[in-house]
């Protein structure tokens, strides 16, 4: 379950999407799938990063070494 304070300080239960996503406030654009958290095995890290984070997790795996390292 996942809560979020109101105006009034007041916690309220946070819905998942008809998708069984939670959509983050707090990082705009981050989601998860919490049935991803009682997996077992876990799902992969990487899998789950190309599911979340889509064309940009793609670009990033992708772009060339930084030569200042």
């Amino acid at each position: 379950e996942f809560y979020r304070r109101d105006a009034q300080g007041q916690y309220q239960a946070q819905p998942l999407d008809g998708a069984g996503r939670y959509y983050s406030q707090a990082l705009p654009g981050f989601w998860l799938k919490p049935d991803w958290l009682w997996q077992s095995p876990l799902p992969i890290a990487q899998d789950v990063l190309k599911v979340v984070g889509g064309e940009a997790y793609t670009a990033y795996q992708t772009r060339p070494p930084n030569p200042n390292l």
